[in-house]
C-alpha cells in the first residue's frame, strides 16, 4: 500500500502543470502517511480496498488535470499563434484606395459658406474644400497622420481656395495662397476672395520667383464685395463700395484668369478700367461672368460696353432688383455676347420684354427666376412679361430650360408651349420655379401671409405637377422637376460643375 502511494506522488512534472496541481502532489505523501498508519492501527481487507481506490481515485483526477492543463497550453499556443498573424494582416481601412479615401475626406470636412447681410455669397451648391487663415496656411493638425496623408496627396482637394472670413478685418493686403496651390499639382485653381470693407486691395507678393507659375494655375476668382446694409442702390454714387477697378487690379497676377464672380462690386468705371490695356485685357478673355450689380442699370452699362467674344456663360444675380431696361437689355445680350451657351437670370420683376424677335442658334442653356413673394403679389403682372418675354425670344438649340412657374390653382404653362414650339428646340431638362411654400394669398385677394413653417408636403403642387408632366410628354422631355430656387435647378448645378470643372463621382 505505501508502495502505490509512491507510485501516485512520482507523477511526471512539466511547465505547463497548474499551481493547484503541485499542491495537491505535495499534500499526496502526507496523505499516504496518514492512511498508513490508520491502517496499521486496524488492518482489514476492506479497509485496505477502499484506501487504494481512494488513491487510485485520486491519481485518476491528477491525470485529468494534467490531460485539461495541456489541453490549455496547446489552446494558449494557438491563440498566440493566431494573435500574431492577425497583427500581420493589413486592415480593411487601409485598402481602401486613396481616391475613395480623399473623396470621405472631402465630405467630412464640408464648411458652409454663412450668408452676409441675410444675402447669400454667390449662392452655389458646393462647399470651398480649402479655407486660408490670416496668414495664407492652413490647419491640419486636427486630423491623425494618415489623414494628413490622404489630403496633402490629393490635389483635387486644395484647388478651390476660400480666404477666412477674419481675414477681411485685417489690412487691405491679402497674402496669396501658395501652400495649396503648390499642392493643387497644376490642376485649376479657383478662389473665393471676400474683400474688406474700402479702399484699396492686393495681394501679397510672396515667395520665391519659382512661385509665380503657380498663379497661371488660377483660372477663377468669385470676388464679393462690401454691401453695408445689404440693400441694393437705385442711383449712385456708390463710395461705400469697391470698384471695378478696385477688384480687378489684384487679379492682373493671373495670366490665365478666366472666370470671374463680381458681387457687390460698383461696375460704374467699367469705361476707365477697358482704358488701360491689363485691366482690358483681363476683362477680354474671360469665358465665364457671374455678377450681382448693386444697382438696376449696371447689366445695360455692361453690356453695351463692348463685344464680350469670349464670354459663353452669363449669370445675372439680382434676386431682390428690378431688370430695368429689358428692352434695351436683351438684345444687347443677344447682340454684344453673341457667343452665350448658358445665360442665368434672377431677378425681382421684369419691366416689359424687348420690341423686336431675338434668336440664338448657340445657346443651350436659359434659365430665368423671379422673387416668390413678388409672382405671388404680381402675379397676372409676371406670367404676362414672362409670355411677352418668350414670344419675343427663339432658342432652337436649348437643351436645359429653367423658368419661373405660374402662380394659380389651375396652372397654365401655355406660354412656355408657345415658346418651346415657336424655339423647334429639342428639350431634355425643364425645370419649374415654385417657391410658394412660404406665402400665400388670403381670402380677400389682397393681402398676403408669409408662413415661417416649412412646406406644406409633396403634394402642394400637385396642379403644377401635374401640368408639367403633360408637357413633358407632349414634348418628349426626359427629364422635369420642381424647385424653389435657381440655384437647385439641375441645370444650375450642372452649369456650376463645368465652371468649377468639378467631376461627379
Amino acid at each position: 500500500m505505501s508502495s502505490t502511494g509512491e507510485d501516485a506522488c512520482s507523477l511526471p512534472t512539466s511547465a505547463a502543470t497548474l499551481p493547484s496541481l503541485h499542491a495537491i502532489r505535495k499534500l499526496l505523501p502526507e496523505v499516504a502517511s496518514d492512511i498508513a498508519k490508520v491502517t496499521n492501527i486496524s488492518e482489514t481487507a476492506q479497509d485496505g480496498h477502499s484506501v487504494r481506490l481512494a488513491i487510485s481515485s485520486m491519481s485518476s483526477t491528477i491525470d485529468d488535470i494534467k490531460s485539461i492543463s495541456a489541453y490549455l497550453a496547446t489552446l494558449s499556443q494557438n491563440l498566440e499563434q493566431a494573435i500574431l498573424s492577425h497583427s500581420r494582416l493589413i486592415p480593411a481601412a487601409h485598402q481602401i484606395p486613396v481616391e475613395l479615401l480623399a473623396y470621405i475626406f472631402q465630405f467630412s470636412a464640408q464648411t458652409v459658406v454663412e450668408p452676409k447681410n441675410q444675402q447669400a455669397k454667390l449662392q452655389y451648391h458646393r462647399p470651398w474644400r480649402t479655407e486660408m487663415n490670416a496668414h495664407g496656411s492652413l490647419n491640419v493638425a486636427q486630423v491623425c497622420r494618415r489623414w494628413r496623408q490622404v489630403a496633402f496627396g490629393t490635389p483635387s482637394l486644395w484647388n478651390t481656395i476660400k480666404f477666412a472670413s477674419s481675414i477681411k478685418k485685417r489690412a487691405s493686403s491679402l497674402p496669396l495662397p501658395l501652400e495649396p496651390m503648390r499642392r493643387s499639382a497644376q490642376l485649376p485653381v479657383f478662389m473665393f476672395v471676400d474683400t474688406p470693407r474700402r479702399g484699396k486691395f492686393g495681394f501679397v507678393q510672396a515667395g520665391c520667383p519659382s512661385d509665380v507659375e503657380l498663379f497661371q494655375s488660377v483660372k477663377g476668382v468669385d470676388f464679393v464685395g462690401c454691401n453695408p446694409n445689404g440693400k441694393p442702390r437705385l442711383r449712385g454714387p456708390f463710395p461705400e463700395f469697391l470698384s471695378l477697378l478696385q477688384a480687378l487690379r489684384p487679379l492682373l497676377v493671373f495670366p490665365n484668369l478666366a472666370r470671374l464672380s463680381l458681387a457687390d462690386v460698383d461696375i460704374q468705371d467699367i469705361e476707365a478700367a477697358l482704358s488701360r490695356p491689363s485691366t482690358a485685357e483681363l476683362l477680354d478673355r474671360l469665358t465665364h461672368l457671374h455678377i450681382r450689380p448693386i444697382w438696376n442699370m449696371a447689366m445695360v452699362l455692361l453690356a453695351q460696353v463692348r463685344h464680350w467674344g469670349n464670354l459663353t456663360a452669363l449669370y445675372i444675380d439680382m434676386p431682390s432688383i428690378d431688370l430695368e431696361g429689358p428692352r434695351d437689355l436683351f438684345p444687347l445680350i443677344f447682340a454684344n455676347m453673341s457667343n452665350l451657351t448658358e445665360l442665368f437670370i434672377s431677378v425681382r420683376r421684369i419691366s416689359p420684354a424687348p420690341p423686336t424677335p431675338l434668336s440664338s442658334n448657340k445657346l443651350r442653356v436659359f434659365g430665368i427666376a423671379l422673387d416668390s413673394v413678388t409672382t405671388l403679389v404680381n402675379r397676372d403682372t409676371v406670367e404676362t412679361s414672362l409670355e411677352t418675354l418668350f414670344s419675343k425670344v427663339r432658342l432652337p438649340c436649348l437643351t436645359q430650360f429653367a423658368t419661373q412657374a405660374p402662380v394659380s390653382q389651375s396652372p397654365d404653362l401655355g406660354y412656355i408651349r408657345r415658346f418651346l414650339e415657336r424655339s423647334g428646340c429639342r428639350l431634355l431638362d425643364l425645370a419649374l420655379l415654385s417657391d410658394t411654400s412660404f406665402v400665400s394669398m388670403n381670402e380677400d385677394g389682397r393681402t398676403l401671409t408669409i408662413h415661417g413653417g416649412p412646406p406644406t408636403g409633396a403634394d402642394a403642387d400637385s396642379a403644377l405637377r401635374e401640368a408639367a408632366a403633360a408637357l413633358a410628354q407632349e414634348f418628349g422631355i426626359p427629364s422635369v422637376e420642381l424647385a424653389s430656387r435657381m440655384e437647385d435647378t439641375r441645370a444650375f448645378q450642372e452649369a456650376k460643375d463645368r465652371w468649377y470643372e468639378i467631376r461627379s463621382p
